[in-house]
């Protein structure tokens, strides 16, 4: 059975981060993640924090379910024209209204 601490760096390593990398990512300093990673208390809001910005599920972390990510959510058609024309995010707004329009 592993422990929450081993599932966290298990998670963020699935995930392609450096500690310094998921540091930048939650906000958290660097030192305060190593110390969740060889076995200090994780507080309940890190856990949070990291479950809905990584997409890590947090009964992964808690209980150690499978599978570890969240299936990534459909991508509107919006976000679509978004990601493959690499606009950028001030034209979102004007994409929905046109669609709204359409």
């Amino acid at each position: 059975m592993t422990s929450i601490n081993e599932r966290w760096t298990e998670a963020r390593k699935k995930l392609g981060y450096t500690q310094l990398e998921l540091s930048d990512v939650l906000s958290t300093p660097r030192p305060t993640l190593a110390g969740y990673e060889r076995g200090a208390n994780i507080p309940t809001r890190s856990i949070r924090a990291f479950s809905a910005i990584c997409h890590v599920r947090e009964s992964y972390l808690l209980n150690g379910d499978l599978p570890i990510l969240e299936p990534e959510a459909e991508k509107t058609p919006v976000q679509k024209v978004m990601e493959e024309f690499n606009l950028p995010p001030v034209v979102a707004d004007m994409l929905e209204e046109w669609l709204l329009l359409s």
